[in-house]
């Protein structure tokens, strides 16, 4: 796990993450991040998952809509994806989360979350958001322990309180290390 990084999605990267929606469809909660790759054929040709790329990288270069999307790559390919909006008002932050992130299922339980949201508070520090708020369900007790422990290694505001859905907690962490 040592030769991890983020990058832009790419399409060289398309086996790993195709390859990886079965493993997300025989999950038992199956709460997609990303709708659209729930929606998606792992067999899928190469220009539909280019349109598919094109639409985050639209995204990406959107002023009212904007999110920033990373892929985690490692030396399988593809293991996860983490989603910053940076455009959401302090409510929006407390309900949705500034970031959103899924492991791929035979990666989880072995710090690639925690990995991920390093990468991504850098990736917000270098934009100029000093911080980040992270909402989770309260039933996702691994989110939350990941979460947990970067909070505990960069600080924030508060510890967990409860949003507006009484199942969902969130939290502000800083975007550098305390």
């Amino acid at each position: 796990m040592n030769d991890i990084k983020l990058v832009l999605p790419n399409v060289k990267y398309k086996d790993s993450f195709l390859s990886a929606i079965p493993e997300f469809r025989a999950l038992e909660n199956k709460i997609w991040q990303d709708q659209n790759m729930a929606d998606m054929d792992d067999n899928m040709s190469e220009s539909e998952f280019s349109d598919y790329l094109k639409g985050i990288h639209d995204r990406i270069k959107s002023e009212t809509n904007r999110k920033l999307t990373y892929w985690l790559i490692d030396e399988d390919g593809w293991a996860g994806t983490i989603r910053i909006r940076p455009n959401l008002s302090k409510e929006q932050a407390e309900d949705f989360g500034h970031i959103g992130y899924e492991v791929r299922p035979s990666k989880r339980g072995q710090g690639y979350a925690k990995r991920m949201i390093r990468f991504a508070l850098a990736e917000c520090a270098k934009i100029g958001i000093s911080k980040v708020c992270f909402a989770c369900d309260n039933n996702n007790i691994s989110s939350k322990r990941s979460i947990t422990a970067i909070f505990n290694e960069f600080g924030g505001d508060d510890s967990w309180t409860y949003g507006l859905d009484s199942n969902d907690y969130h939290c502000w962490i800083n975007t550098e290390k305390k």
